[in-house]
């Protein structure tokens, strides 16, 4: 599934349950949204960082950019 397509149901529920956002801190959560993976936790594929995520279908990401690749920093 897209993250694009978790995102816009996760706004969704977000709505439904009358909150403006959510905030994710849960790596796994994190990885699962956005479908990402990372190396930031020792023999997992999961990346440290939060995300804020509106019932408007807008999000924030934050991570540390140095450890983006060059395609996915730019």
């Amino acid at each position: 599934e897209l993250a694009k397509d978790k995102l816009a149901r996760l706004a969704t529920a977000i709505g439904k349950d009358g909150a403006t956002h959510a905030v994710l801190t849960d790596p796994s959560s994190i990885a699962w949204a956005f479908n990402i993976r990372g190396g930031d936790v020792p023999h997992t594929p999961l990346a440290l960082g939060f995300a804020i995520l509106a019932a408007d279908g807008s999000h924030q990401l934050f991570m540390d950019k140095r450890k983006f690749s060059r395609q996915i920093a730019a």
